[in-house]
């Protein structure tokens, strides 16, 4: 423990020494940074939207289904209903602060905006996709598939990830489906192999799924992302509390990425550097 802690200091140190500024790997790094962010303000988002939702509504036979986006200076987390032409049931806006004492719950219903019809749109064909394509999507107990739209202009997207019925983080099993400007699927994307969980603050190695209060750390293939991927950023800041994490560590062929939990800040060096700090901090 005391090894990996000096390990870590020595490359958050390397960090501040030097910089990659305006290099390919630091653009896709920020990149990843922040559509991770995005992704953890969005999924944040749902998370308490739902909570202040069924604390306050009582029909739930009336519940269809929710997503999530941003509006401005807001998140809005949006609940429709279960009809063949749903409609909005119920509102939950949130300004900076994302929790469960600074959500403004609307519970009158109301029809789609323009917006809120795309995402409805292309959550419940991905909804439709996850259930015909059993060859492509894989399913695992104790998780569920948490999905996550995102509409930027002509580009829209939906993230997977996967949501835990334990007391646990699940990093992996997830995938990025690519819709065209009229709502058609016209990719998907599996981000991980397999997947791997991580129990809150079990004292064990990472070969068996567990973790130490240290961080999560797990590999990429040479098939998949060469850096943390924003679904990685985006679970780990989910769960970085809860577990008391100070780091999560995601290791390729070429590159070791580091996600500090104390600052949100994600340091990505070279395979060789990262071993040669580690044989500096192992002869301390």
């Amino acid at each position: 423990m005391k090894y990996l802690k000096l390990l870590l200091a020595l490359c958050m140190a390397t960090f501040a020494l030097k910089t990659m500024a305006g290099s390919k790997l630091d653009k896709k790094k920020d990149a990843a940074v922040a559509e991770g962010k995005w992704l953890f303000r969005s999924e944040s988002t749902s998370w308490y939207g739902t909570d202040i939702f069924m604390a306050n509504y009582s029909n739930t036979s009336k519940i269809g289904g929710y997503f999530s986006y941003p509006d401005g200076n807001q998140s809005k987390c949006i609940f429709y209903s279960r009809e063949e032409h749903p409609r909005v049931i119920g509102t939950i806006s949130f300004n900076e602060t994302i929790d469960a004492d600074h959500g403004f719950l609307d519970l009158m219903e109301r029809e789609f905006t323009p917006l809120e019809k795309d995402y409805y749109t292309i959550s419940y064909k991905v909804k439709q996709e996850v259930v015909s394509d059993t060859s492509f999507f894989r399913y695992y107990a104790n998780v569920n598939y948490n999905i996550i739209p995102k509409i930027d202009g002509d580009s829209k997207l939906v993230y997977i990830i996967m949501g835990a019925k334990d007391n646990a983080a699940y990093y992996g099993n997830d995938y990025l489906l690519t819709f065209n400007k009229h709502n058609e699927l016209t990719q998907k994307e599996r981000l991980h192999k397999s997947i791997l969980r991580f129990g809150y603050g079990e004292e064990s190695n990472n070969n068996d799924g567990k973790v130490s209060v240290t961080g999560p750390i797990h590999t990429h293939l040479p098939e998949y992302s060469d850096i943390m991927t924003p679904t990685d950023i985006c679970t780990t800041m989910l769960y970085e509390k809860l577990a008391g994490w100070g780091s999560c560590i995601v290791i390729s062929k070429d590159y070791v990425s580091i996600w500090s939990c104390k600052t949100d800040q994600l340091l990505v060096i070279t395979k060789d550097a990262f071993e040669k700090i580690a044989k500096d901090a192992k002869n301390r």
